[in-house]
């Protein structure tokens, strides 16, 4: 017997929900209000519940927050139930076969519908790669241990960057949502965070500058609209602030105006709270007189400090890392040679204490320059 039109647009709301929640809950460090019970019980009597891939995912993303929820620092045991978590991510389709939106029929239609759709299942199902192995990646440093992770989190980063431009083409840069716009600067960190650390490649020759070029132009049209977007505001002065750290620019300017705090003139420090990285603090200093000084491209970066989280643990939360060397800049000719470190500090997001009205915001500086419209 077929079901009713309005039971179905019922149950079509009801399953949203249930992405949502768990979207929210992932995005937030909280845990999800519903279960996966609620996912096992969407069949019909007889029926095979489904396991449409939103379905699956949600699943998935239920497991990395459990695993957010058990762990508070990075052990063999969270390392393990990793594993099992990437080996499902692996083992789901990521709609690869998207349509071309230039393509597609003007105006609204049942092809834009089902393409927007299947970009943000991928979109979701790439996020879940990238903030599955980001605790690792964060922790990687100069140990291979957790190559793979950092390897994982990148190439997952580079796709959730290809999906939201594939978005803001599909809707002719229509489509309003401040927490997809964050995560395409989450994704734009991860890559400057790789390029800026000890394990990064030449910063002038990386292949990720196109991708990360692609977030900030987007970021700059949606900060130049009325009234300003808060989070394309802010994202866009900390993507400038390391791009200017990675390209050897000039001392990097920031604004207050944007969320950016002004660099102290005496330590010559900027501090950036980014949720689920921390606090970033970039270091400048001019030295001179250093021996062996050769060109950026012939000399791959060495740490000035400790690595990257080398001997320590996350908190309680995703973005905890120890000290981390940034770059050397290996001039060319003889002269002062400017030199940027970047520490990474932690972050209130890995988890939470239920007792949520003892806390205080999860998100660092959320209430002042980072409105996600939730």
């Amino acid at each position: 017997m077929e079901e009713s039109e309005s039971v179905s647009r019922a149950k079509h709301i009801w399953n949203h929900i249930i992405y949502a929640d768990r979207y929210l809950s992932l995005m937030l460090g909280l845990y999800h209000g519903i279960t996966d019970v609620a996912l096992d019980s969407k069949g019909n009597g007889n029926e095979t519940p489904s396991s449409s891939p939103m379905d699956l995912l949600c699943r998935i993303a239920g497991s990395i927050i459990e695993r957010n929820q058990k762990f508070s620092k990075i052990t063999p045991s969270m390392v393990r139930m990793t594993q099992t978590i990437d080996a499902e991510l692996m083992s789901t389709d990521p709609l690869s076969v998207v349509e071309d939106p230039t393509i597609l029929p003007p105006g609204k239609s049942l092809e834009r519908a089902q393409a927007y759709a299947k970009l943000m299942t991928r979109l979701w199902h790439y996020q879940l790669i990238a903030w599955l192995h980001l605790p690792l990646l964060l922790e990687s440093g100069t140990e291979r241990r957790y190559d793979y992770s950092r390897q994982s989190c990148l190439e997952a980063s580079r796709h959730m960057i290809t999906c939201y431009t594939s978005i803001r083409h599909l809707t002719a840069n229509s489509f309003c949502c401040k927490s997809l716009d964050f995560q395409a600067f989450t994704a734009a960190v991860t890559l400057l965070i790789n390029i800026l650390g000890p394990t990064g490649r030449s910063h002038l020759d990386s292949n990720d500058w196109p991708a990360i070029e692609t977030v900030m132009t987007s970021l700059e049209t949606l900060a130049e609209g009325q009234p300003p977007d808060k989070v394309a505001t802010r994202g866009l002065s900390v993507l400038r602030t390391l791009k200017s750290v990675a390209t050897r620019n000039n001392t990097p300017q920031s604004d207050i105006s944007d969320g950016v705090p002004p660099m102290d003139c005496q330590s010559r420090r900027i501090k950036l709270d980014i949720p689920y990285f921390g606090t970033i603090s970039i270091d400048y200093s001019t030295r001179s007189g250093l021996p062996g000084q050769q060109r950026l491209n012939n000399v791959p970066p060495k740490p000035t400090g400790t690595d990257l989280a080398a001997n320590s643990a996350l908190s309680s939360n995703v973005g905890n890392a120890a000290e981390a060397s940034a770059v050397h800049e290996q001039a060319t000719d003889v002269g002062p040679l400017l030199e940027a470190r970047l520490e990474l500090g932690p972050a209130d997001i890995w988890s939470f204490d239920p007792d949520l009205t003892a806390l205080p915001s999860f998100l660092p500086g959320l209430e002042d320059s980072w409105d996600l419209g939730l």
